[in-house]
């Protein structure tokens, strides 16, 4: 599972589209994910209030977080692997034990990472198979452009993945990895491993300045997506809006719906800028079998 997501949103996942394993181990994987509160037990409780929480908030002092909303304890084993996903708040990825290999990916990259659909059971969540091959791809140098070998059928579905570029870190234990809000992880156990993330609310919002920063973008993604389904009458009807956008074949209603979802974006895009917008918004993000979190 991602980190952060609840337990609704593993429950609703399939079989199929939950957290790909090492294809060199062909053993079941587990993997505990544990909000630490009260019940927890006396000896995780007394070893939480030993973390230093007074650089902890030095920190989110600084960097102008918002509140901290929750800490997890994540235990997997050798070979576990956390698919690329985004998340919504900042985290302050904590590993005591063992080592985990992470792959990032800037905001900047969303339309080349392919997230599925808002309304989708893995929303957040790369439709990229990054670890298909089961191999890590490796690099000498700490920035790549990822080199993950692809069938024809995979480069033609996801054309923009190529282009993509990614930062490879192996976080040891004692050390703490920042990922910042909106930026895309894929986790990989190279051992057993113990985890725990601090997790911080986006500061408030800066004034708006065009043009809008990458995170700003994918936030303005997100909220489009959900305009839609409101205007069109749940999450499946993005999916038909803007397939039938793609092949230019709106109806009356979707063409009304398009039209003021570009009023809204005139506030933020520049003219130029907004037919490019909803291509991206659409492009090989909808061609799956529909498996929706909510219509």
């Amino acid at each position: 599972r991602r980190e952060g997501d609840s337990d609704k949103d593993v429950n609703r996942k399939t079989d199929s589209q939950k957290d790909t394993n090492s294809k060199t181990d062909k053993t079941m994987q587990y993997y505990l994910q544990q909000m630490l509160v009260t019940g927890m037990g006396d000896q995780i409780l007394q070893d939480f209030k030993e973390v230093d929480w007074a650089t902890i908030y030095a920190w989110k002092d600084a960097l102008d977080f918002g509140e901290l909303t929750t800490n997890l304890l994540l235990v997997g084993q050798k070979g576990h692997v956390t698919p690329a996903h985004y998340d919504e708040q900042h985290n302050f990825f904590s590993q005591l034990e063992g080592r985990k290999q992470v792959l990032l990916y800037a905001p900047s990259d969303w339309d080349k990472l392919y997230p599925y659909p808002v309304h989708h059971a893995c929303d957040r969540q790369s439709q990229v198979d990054l670890f298909k091959r089961g191999v890590w791809p490796t690099t000498s140098t700490s920035q790549l452009a990822t080199t993950a070998a692809f069938d024809e059928a995979d480069a033609a579905k996801y054309p923009k993945f190529a282009r993509a570029t990614a930062f490879e870190a192996c976080v040891l234990p004692g050390e703490m990895l920042y990922i910042p809000s909106y930026w895309w992880h894929h986790i990989w156990s190279l051992e057993e491993t113990v985890s725990l993330t601090f997790w911080f609310k986006c500061g408030p919002p800066a004034s708006i300045t065009l043009p809008i920063s990458a995170m700003q973008k994918v936030a303005l993604r997100r909220n489009i997506e959900t305009q839609m389904a409101n205007l069109g009458g749940g999450g499946k009807s993005v999916r038909e809006l803007l397939q039938a956008m793609e092949k230019g074949l709106l109806s009356d209603a979707q063409t009304s719906i398009l039209a003021q979802v570009k009023l809204l974006l005139k506030h933020v895009l520049a003219e130029h800028e907004i037919q490019d917008f909803l291509e991206e918004l659409a492009a090989h993000r909808f061609d799956l079998p529909l498996l929706l979190s909510h219509t």
